[in-house]
């Protein structure tokens, strides 16, 4: 099987299970959300079950990493952490407390933006906190790499992680400092996720067109990584795994800085579009 023809049904794959995710988005909302939370109660557990039963050579920084895997990330987390959003917008007694204490268009959204940075920390702190209550007295804590991140990381089982990057990410930095750098790229990420659900919901007044044009941009950056081109060096997911990172003339010093001066840009322009835009709108209290 040629790698382009991996590629294609690794992009058919996302794109469906993108689809199924939306659906199950909106039934969410549609329902309350009792189904979805019920869902994210039992799912990492399920995840640690899972990497329990079929491998043995894994460790703590395993699981943190299993946690925050790829379509973990970018499709459950994400859309738990917008649910968790919208049901906060949702809360009207609260946002009236804002609205008549701030009086201040540009006050208000700071403060919607440090809710957001705020809820990013907790969500992700929590994520990690299920994965060290999990591996208590079950997985070893030793700060090495394990057979299994060996196993995970290699081309054969992810064509997107090279053999190079893996030797130079295990020559040049250790697993606690990755899962650390990756828990900070990853807490961007919700920042960046929440922000556009801000923008969009300044755009339309309206939770529910904001939570599903916010999980449609997230897809749409699965689809265009998984495409290949030059345009998945500006995706959401390329710049969170930086073993996905060209190794020519580089460091993993390189991929890391690369990363980070991404999110920051981005979230910075993302910033100033939310100032932009409520500056343009009427203070009211947000529609469904």
């Amino acid at each position: 099987m040629t790698e382009d023809l991996v590629v294609f049904k690794l992009f058919i794959t996302r794109l469906i299970s993108g689809v199924i995710v939306l659906a199950i988005a909106v039934a969410a909302m549609l329902l309350g959300g009792n189904i979805l939370f019920a869902f994210v109660a039992s799912y990492n557990f399920i995840l640690f079950i899972a990497l329990t039963i079929n491998n043995s050579n894994f460790n703590y920084y395993d699981v943190i990493l299993n946690q925050l895997n790829y379509l973990n990330i970018f499709l459950f987390l994400s859309l738990f952490f917008l649910f968790f959003l919208y049901k906060l917008y949702e809360n009207s007694n609260f946002e009236q407390y804002i609205l008549l204490k701030f009086k201040s268009k540009h006050q208000v959204y700071n403060l919607n933006i440090l809710t957001i940075v705020i809820s990013s920390i907790i969500f992700l702190s929590f994520i990690n906190l299920i994965a060290f209550t999990e591996s208590i007295y079950s997985v070893s804590f030793n700060n090495q790499w394990s057979p299994y991140f060996f196993k995970t990381m290699t081309g054969t089982l992810n064509i997107f992680f090279t053999q190079e990057n893996l030797l130079l990410l295990n020559d040049k930095i250790d697993p606690l400092l990755y899962t650390f750098i990756i828990n900070l790229l990853v807490f961007l990420y919700f920042c960046t996720v929440g922000i556009i659900f801000s923008v969009f919901n300044i755009l339309f007044n309206n939770r529910s067109i904001s939570f599903i044009m916010t999980i449609i941009i997230i897809l749409l950056n699965l689809a265009l990584d998984s495409a290949g081109n030059f345009i998945k060096k500006f995706t959401f997911t390329y710049n969170i795994f930086f073993i996905t990172g060209y190794t020519d003339k580089s460091s993993i010093l390189t991929f890391i800085t690369y990363r980070f001066i991404y999110w920051f840009i981005l979230l910075f322009i993302l910033f100033v579009l939310g100032k932009y835009l409520i500056q343009k709108k009427d203070l009211t209290l947000g529609a469904n």
